[in-house]
């Protein structure tokens, strides 16, 4: 930036008069009525010889087309004002084209007071010259004007008289004030002339460097000349684009720097950002990385020496950011990223609220904070991103001309962040903001294209969660309209071709329309012919086209199309090979051919067949050996594996069922979202009992528990290892808390890389066309090196690996652990044990029985009619009602009872007799879960039902029991002087939100909790207003004992957001999950349905009572259906006597005992079905 000198003072300008020679100048200023200025200056040396000998008076006169139009004089009659002018007279009036102006000197001798002589020619010049050329010595300046009427003319003129030669080195200080001043004259000329005519600046160009001529090294005002000829090169630059204007520009403004260094430190700032300027000015030109990174060192000096309150800091701010976003793009490197966002957070806070261009900033930083979270997996970046971009959204209201960008980027990160969460909200926001942007770029917009296609991927993203066909038909329209847009030869038409295949092939596989499959080949073969060898896209597009061969071939057996789809599959694998993301995908899709061409072919020998046979598993058994983390395409291609070796039962099966736990496994691992998790597991809901089945059918029941204890609770299993075991990590030392930054860093970015690249999801414009195989061999090795790192600090030495039978047995060390999983191969119970071989129960049952039986007691329970009569019903009806209710309940506990209970009983009591106070715990899987074990019997006299023979319990894994008995013996022994456990007591009947309706007896519940409780025993009690979600987090964390009294909602489609109906609204299991609690122990859940399992993945047990065991709680009692509010305080009052009525200190661990006590203490007064409603579940 120019550092502009001040326009001189009209004053005393001193100068020695030995000379006869008087220079006068005038500048003629001629601006159009549209503020165009155009300057010309005219410079005449006049002998004025004799007559200005002791004399100092002149006279100027102007003349347009010879009429006088002002006389300007400058009297100085005192002999010692001999060398003294205060002389300079500016005035105006309006030509034409045509006009004639001319000038005369004269001056008054002293012998001739009375009569002025003329001194020197008249000066006389054509307006048109003025306004049209510049071909005279006496013009210096003459710009062109377009306009032909009349305008206004302003001469200036200065009068000053030196010696001989104006350049004499003894009156320097008259020629600088000239000088000076014509350049400011012209730089004013320039910067408001519109088309900044180049003639002026070269007019600047020359007085500059005359200025610099007579300001040489070491000149005091050096520096404001070296300023001035740079900004001159620097606008002759943005002219005429020479790259040597720069160069010049930078040389001078280079020597400012080392000046001001020295001479002008507080003033450095200004030539350091110049400089930078400049040389960022040359990168763009040149493309030399080193001008870019020394524009950006000179900047980071700049803004270093700059108060912080300068008008210029904020500008400085932003072309530094701009620079630095450049940097990281060109140059890469995590520092200037992460610069470059301190520099941008800065530069927004010279923007405040309420300034109308806080929305760039607002931009540039959410862009910015949006790819170091592509880059590093931060997921702060990336809520903080959508944040800074709702907020500039907020600012561009429709009609502001950024209002499509904001709706562009805000759907963008919207649809990042569902990407990493997996919440469908943030998905349909993405859609939203998607229309709305396409509704202000139609078609003919230049970004329509784009935006239609943005739209598009995300709807066919949003149809493939949902699958509502309207999502599939509109996706597929936009991407017809952006393919028209795109016509041959267009850079980006791969990308429309490639997206519109894929939603074709989607809808053929709704809709069962083979037009479709062909033109989804048509486009994808044209794509591919656009993509030749050496483009990065070119994988992709080949192994979707292979992909959609091998659907036509599976729909009109064509071995062609097979024998096609192998070629070009063999081609994927080589571009993609192991290590790369995409690899397991190649592996599947070769192999899923492979055994297509050998079961079908006709043509071919056997030994052929048996060829392609051998070839694939070979293949699938390559994906063992993958190191690092896993992905969504290595998890389908081992279950391709499983399934395949299954079919053909091929040897490799056990192995395959191992590999696809451990990449399920490290793949869960790398998801942020608990909900994401859990969403993952849905289409793998049977792959855990299939592995149990598997490796018992091959008589391995040690493998069995470690495959069943690896998968069968591993959502749970996911939350153990990593939120406790990492949260402990993380406080255990600076090194543990620095290996868990990195590892979740380091999954995350892994996991958003996997995403971004799914060969199955449409292609964005934007995706770079960068080495992704190296970023993804890089990340991949790192995160294993974490993980490396983690196993090698005590206590984490398991980390990421699938538990050892010798912990899992530790579950078994107070009483066996019975697994019952049934899949569709078979249904088995295997009982665990402390110190001896598990022992394997196989089942006459299977999985459609067991599912039966499920939906016959679920209805049974259903029909249950209210323990008393409605107003004015009839009650024998209601009566027999109960009575056949109970009969069918009573009929299906006999049906559970010898179909599966009584066998496991028969082998368990060789090992493990029955008796009072002997415990067995259940792990039941699959539809199991939904069944209540621990209330089946023979329900006949003289036989006893299994809760006479067994104190039975519950756990959702192995794990989750050994981890329960690891906290139990890490807590401190209560002190004796304290004989009672810290009690609170949550009651909520009138939950807000309509929630459910009064419980009239919540009450009643807390009435016989204290009545049954020691008088010397302390207890809390939290009800009604203050029973919100926070009043009972806080209260948990207060107390190890719990006793909770509400509704309980469980959330078939969404399960962790079951809750407990609070004041304010639910607690859920989430935020449960979430909680942290100092030493909870123990938890009654007296509410509906705390304990029923989760209906999308029959896996896992995942409910309220369960999520109460995994936030620390070592005993729970829940419930696996709705109770009744008028039982439920028997079954309370006679547990809690059992508890605190007897001899022994109330203790946790009698938990299971005092339930089973107390559902036979209560066997005449409350309903079976409300007896069997209750179970334990932990230690």
């Amino acid at each position: 930036m120019i550092e502009r000198t001040c326009k001189p003072t009209h004053g005393a300008v001193e100068t020695t008069l030995t000379s006869t020679r008087t220079g006068f100048y005038l500048i003629y200023r001629v601006s159009s009525l549209t503020k165009r200025v155009e300057s010309v200056a005219v410079t005449r040396a006049i002998n004025l010889g004799s007559h200005m000998t002791g004399g100092n008076k002149f006279r100027i006169a102007i003349e347009v087309d010879g009429i006088a139009k002002t006389t300007c004089s400058s009297m100085a009659n005192s002999e010692s004002a001999a060398g003294t002018l205060t002389w300079y007279h500016p005035f105006s009036y309006n030509i034409h084209p045509a006009s004639s102006i001319s000038s005369q000197m004269y001056v008054l001798p002293p012998s001739e007071e009375r009569y002025w002589v003329e001194v020197g020619d008249k000066v006389t010049l054509a307006a048109n010259d003025l306004l049209t050329r510049k071909d005279g010595m006496d013009e210096i300046v003459v710009v062109m004007t377009r306009e032909p009427t009349d305008l206004p003319l302003t001469i200036y003129i200065t009068v000053c008289r030196t010696t001989q030669v104006i350049y004499n080195e003894k009156h320097k200080s008259t020629c600088f004030v000239i000088l000076e001043y014509f350049s400011y004259l012209l730089w004013e000329s320039f910067e408001e002339n519109s088309y900044q005519n180049a003639s002026t600046l070269e007019t600047c160009l020359e007085f500059e460097r005359a200025l610099l001529d007579l300001r040489p090294p070491g000149h005091q005002s050096r520096y404001r000349s070296l300023n001035a000829l740079a900004e001159c090169y620097r606008r002759r630059f943005s002219l005429t684009s020479d790259v040597a204007d720069l160069d010049y520009a930078i040389v001078f403004e280079e020597e400012e720097v080392a000046i001001s260094t020295q001479d002008r430190p507080s003033d450095l700032w200004q030539p350091l950002s110049a400089l930078s300027r400049l040389l960022r000015m040359r990168y763009d030109a040149s493309g030399h990385a080193a001008d870019l990174q020394a524009a950006i060192e000179h900047q980071r000096a700049a803004l270093a020496a700059q108060p912080s309150d300068h008008p210029n800091r904020a500008v400085a701010l932003q072309r530094q950011a701009l620079s630095l976003w450049l940097c990281y793009q060109v140059l890469g490197g995590d520092h200037h990223l992460k610069e470059a966002i301190a520099v941008a957070e800065e530069h927004l806070l010279y923007h405040p609220a309420d300034d109308p261009d806080r929305s760039d900033p607002l931009d540039f930083l959410a862009g910015a904070l949006w790819t170091r979270y592509q880059l590093q997996g931060h997921v702060s970046d990336l809520h903080r991103a959508i944040d800074l971009e709702q907020e500039a959204f907020r600012l561009r209201p429709p009609g502001h001309p950024d209002h499509h960008y904001s709706l562009d980027n805000l759907a963008s990160s919207f649809w990042t962040r569902y990407q990493l969460q997996g919440d469908i909200t943030d998905l349909h926001q993405a859609v939203e903001l998607g229309e709305k942007a396409l509704d202000l770029q139609p078609e003919g917009h230049q970004d329509h294209a784009t935006s239609a296609g943005n739209l598009a991927g995300t709807l066919w993203t949003r149809y493939q969660v949902q699958r509502a066909p309207e999502d599939l038909h509109r996706a597929i329209r936009l991407q017809q309209e952006t393919l028209l847009e795109r016509r041959p030869g267009h850079s980006d038409r791969h990308h429309s071709l490639s997206n519109l295949a894929l939603s074709l092939r989607s809808r053929h596989e709704l809709e069962h329309t083979p037009k479709d499959l062909d033109e989804a080949i048509t486009l994808q073969e044209e794509a591919a012919d656009l993509q030749p060898a050496g483009y990065l896209h070119r994988a992709i597009i080949l192994d979707n086209l292979a992909s959609s061969l091998e659907a036509r071939y599976r729909l009109h057996r064509r071995e062609s199309d097979l024998h096609r789809a192998i070629e070009i599959q063999e081609e994927v694998l080589v571009l993609w090979p192991p290590g790369h993301p995409d690899h397991p995908t190649s592996v599947q899709h070769l192999a899923s051919c492979l055994l297509h061409l050998h079961q079908n072919t006709q043509r071919v020998t056997a030994s052929a067949e048996a060829a392609n046979l051998h070839k694939a598993f070979n293949l699938l058994s390559t994906l063992a050996a993958l190191p690092g983390v896993s992905s969504t395409s290595l998890c389908e291609a081992t279950q391709e594996w499983v399934k395949s070796a299954e079919d053909f039962k091929h040897p490799s099966v056990l192995e395959a069922y191992r590999t696809s736990l451990g990449a399920l496994d490290r793949h869960i691992a790398a998801l942020v979202s608990v909900v994401l998790r859990h969403r993952v597991m849905g289409p793998l809901k049977s792959l855990v009992n299939d592995a149990f089945s598997c490796a018992l059918r091959h008589n391995n029941p040690t493998d069995a528990v470690q495959l069943f204890e690896q998968g069968r609770a591993i959502l749970w299993t996911q939350l153990a290892r990593f939120e406790t075991p990492l949260t402990e990590l993380r406080s255990h030392s600076e090194i543990g808390r620095q290996l868990v930054e990195k590892f979740e860093r380091l999954s995350s970015r892994l996991q958003t890389f996997a995403k971004g690249r799914d060969s199955r999801a449409p292609v964005a414009v934007s995706d770079p066309e960068g080495d992704d195989t190296e970023r993804y061999w890089r990340l991949s090795s790192d995160w294993e090196s974490v993980v490396q790192d983690i196993r090698q600090q005590k206590g984490f030495e398991r980390f990421l690996l699938p538990p050892l039978f010798a912990d899992l047995r530790e579950a078994a060390s107070e009483g066996p652990v019975i697994i019952l999983s049934t899949s569709r191969y078979t249904s088995d119970a295997l009982i665990v044990l402390h110190d001896r071989a598990p022992i394997h129960v196989p089942l006459s049952v299977n999985f459609g029985d067991i599912e039966v039986l499920a939906l016959r007691l679920a209805g049974t329970i259903k029909d249950f009619p209210a323990s008393n009569p409605a107003p004015g019903a009839d009650e024998a009806r209601h009566k027999e009602n109960l009575r056949q209710c109970r009969n069918s309940l009573i009929s299906d506990l006999r049906h559970l009872w010898r179909s599966v209970v009584s066998p496991i009983v028969e082998e368990l009591e060789k090992v493990h007799p029955a008796g009072v106070g002997n415990r067995i715990w259940w792990c039941p899987a699959a539809k199991f879960s939904a069944l209540p074990l621990h209330a089946a019997g023979p329900y006949r006299k003289r036989e006893k039902n299994l809760s006479a023979l067994y104190t039975t319990s519950y756990t959702p894994s192995l794990s989750a029991l050994v981890r329960t008995r690891n906290k139990q013996k890490l807590v401190q022994t209560r002190d004796n002087s304290d004989p009672f456990p810290s009690f609170v007591i949550i009651g909520q009947a009138a939950p807000g939100l309509s929630q459910g309706k009064e419980l009239q007896n919540v009450d009643k519940e807390m009435v016989v909790i204290r009545n049954a409780l020691p008088n010397s025993m302390p207890i809390d009690r939290l009800v009604g207003d203050l029973a919100t979600d926070e009043g009972v987090v806080e209260a948990l964390r207060a107390h190890s004992w719990v006793h909770l009294a509400c509704h309980g909602t469980q959330d078939l489609s969404r399960p962790f957001d079951s809750s407990f109906a609070m004041k304010n609204g639910p607690l859920t299991l989430l935020r449960i999950i979430q909680a942290r609690f100092d030493e909870p122990e123990f938890a009654f859940l007296s509410a509906c349905h705390t304990a029923a399992g989760d209906k999308s993945t029959p896996d896992e047990v995942i409910h309220l009572a369960a999520a109460m065991q995994f936030a620390g709680f070592k005993s729970v009692i829940g419930t696996m259906w709705g109770v009744d509010d008028e039982f439920v305080h028997h079954m309370v009052t006679a547990f809690y006597r059992n508890m605190f009525g007897g001899p022994s200190k109330p203790d946790f661990r009698r938990s299971a005992e005092c339930l089973n006590k107390a559902a036979k203490d209560i066997v005449d007064v409350v309903p079976i079905d409300q007896r069997i409603v209750f179970i334990h579940i932990g230690a």
